[in-house]
């Protein structure tokens, strides 16, 4: 582990925020011909037209997918939805998706996509009245839903998948007579041996080449077109896999998936998985002492959807107090902080890379630890320019020639004592923020809403708070001057007032909420708890 690199510090910051907004963000993604054509290895695809057969082609015809990866790709993140019922019908009521649904935020947002989700069943050949949207839902609340990020710097749409449950497969293959346009043919999974079911001859048709023989291992793959939009769906291996390339289908079919860990009181569960993350995760469990079962957990309160905390498994007690936060620390945090990811760690005394190496290897620290407070901070930005703007706030100021030591090299952070403690910072305008905040030239976070107040000064051990609308809004407004500026507009273009359709954007994604997740070290677990503002 190289502490060296403030992007580690960034890592362990953000190993469990992103998967929040993550989720979401990258579920949106625009396709790209990369993530749609026919092939399912991991390079580049000969291109997004291939994929679609002609229109006198029988619908029901489908092409043989070449499968050129080794093995399936790992979960990176998975967010289960354990009673998609209840979220359903949150997500329907809930007055503020109403709202940003119908202003040109809404509109924007989903695009083209209304078009799909927005057709009438009977313009589709389906029966009944309502819409393709309430068919598919209708389908698919049967069990609960898995949506799952995978692993790869090559970029996959996420999948949706659930259990083949007769009722969901009967309700599915309804809607792929009404909306099939070909599809694929999958002889094996990555890393499986094809096996051939049946050895005979197998006949050309029509003076062809004759097909491959099938394989024991073969399933197929459907392409649904509404409105010109692609959806890919498997129903296989007692999966039903839906999503918007045919990669991401095979991976969903064929990755193996964490066990539903279904909690009373839960309703939706994000789990980070440690090995498809990688290294900032490793980094972070490893300093915790925790096993990779890390969960936050959300629950359905009317159309709302409150945060229940974060659970785990504690495998080293020995790294983890719990403690509320120190009020000087929290008195340097500026107010408008975006994500801000806190932990009461117990180090070595003395802190250098070689007691740290020990105290988080196998044998431990072999002494008893001292608490700190760590408040890792991270501002982010909707234009990819930016500087990476991540700070750190230590609790311990006997430590900042330690950390000084540890955190210099190329990428060194800039270091000063601020509110009886040390901040380590990214870049100079991020610790200016914290000095001004600590003075009270700027409001903190100590004076935030009283739920959130009271929620960082409870005892806790690790904790994730993250304002949604702060989020949204900055990368909002930074995606647009971001954009103009990819347009050519000149400087002074760039930076003039915002029109009023993203002004009005901002307003309503700022009603978004702050909300916090817990977890209290309580024997070999933590516990959860939430709260919001």
């Amino acid at each position: 582990m190289n502490v060296r690199d403030p992007r580690v510090i960034a890592g362990i910051a953000l190993a469990l925020a992103l998967v929040i907004g993550g989720a979401i963000w990258l579920s949106r993604r625009p396709s790209t011909t990369d993530g749609a054509g026919p092939t399912a290895g991991e390079g580049p695809s000969a291109g997004a037209p291939e994929q679609a057969q002609a229109s006198s082609t029988p619908y029901d015809t489908k092409q043989q997918l070449e499968v050129e990866q080794e093995k399936p790709r790992a979960p990176a993140l998975v967010v289960d939805v354990l009673n998609p019922s209840a979220v359903r019908t949150a997500i329907f009521e809930n007055s503020w998706l109403q709202t940003a649904g119908a202003a040109p935020l809404g509109r924007g947002y989903l695009g083209s996509w209304a078009a799909f989700l927005g057709s009438a069943r009977g313009d589709v050949g389906l029966s009944g009245a309502g819409l393709v949207r309430d068919a598919i839902v209708d389908a698919l609340v049967q069990a609960p839903v898995r949506v799952v990020l995978f692993e790869g710097d090559t970029p996959l749409p996420p999948a949706l998948i659930t259990a083949s449950t007769p009722t969901t497969s009967t309700a599915l293959h309804a809607l792929t007579l009404a909306l099939q346009r070909g599809g694929f043919i999958v002889d094996a999974c990555p890393g499986e041996t094809a096996e051939v079911a049946d050895a005979g001859v197998v006949e050309a048709v029509d003076g062809g080449e004759p097909p491959p023989p099938r394989t024991k291992q073969r399933f197929e793959i459907v392409r649904w077109v509404v409105a010109e939009h692609d959806l890919y769906l498997a129903d296989t291996r007692g999966r039903i896999v839906l999503a918007r390339s045919p990669r991401a289908v095979v991976n969903g079919v064929c990755t193996t998936l964490p066990e539903l860990t279904p909690a009373p009181g839960v309703d939706v569960q994000l789990r980070p998985q440690v090995a498809g993350l990688g290294r900032p995760a490793d980094v972070l469990t490893r300093m915790l002492g925790l096993g990779g079962d890390v969960s936050l957990s959300w629950k359905v309160e009317g159309a709302r959807l409150v945060p229940v905390g974060i659970g785990a498994s504690v495998l080293h007690a020995d790294r983890l107090d719990a403690a509320p936060l120190p009020a000087t620390l929290l008195a340097a945090v500026p107010a408008d902080t975006a994500v801000a990811l806190a932990a009461g760690i117990k180090l070595p005394a003395k802190l250098d890379e070689q007691s740290l190496a020990a105290a988080w290897g196998e044998g431990g620290m072999g002494e008893a630890g001292k608490t700190r407070t760590v408040i890792a901070l991270w501002q982010p930005h909707g234009d990819p320019k930016a500087q990476t703007e991540v700070a750190l706030l230590w609790s311990d100021p006997a430590d900042k020639d330690a950390l000084r030591a540890l955190f210099s090299g190329k990428n060194a952070m800039s270091i000063d004592e601020v509110c009886g403690g040390v901040a380590l910072s990214s870049t100079v305008a991020l610790l200016a923020r914290l000095k001004a905040t600590c003075k009270g030239t700027t409001p903190s976070l100590a004076f935030a809403e009283p739920p959130v107040v009271e929620g960082l000064k409870a005892a806790q051990s690790v904790s994730l708070l993250v304002d949604f609308g702060a989020v949204a809004t900055a990368l909002l407004e930074e995606g647009w001057r971001a954009e103009r500026a990819a347009q050519g507009a000149a400087v002074k273009d760039r930076d003039k007032a915002l029109p009023s359709e993203i002004d009005d954007a901002k307003k309503l994604l700022d009603q978004l909420p702050r909300q916090g997740l817990v977890g209290t070290k309580s024997g070999t677990t933590l516990q959860p708890r939430g709260y919001s503002s």
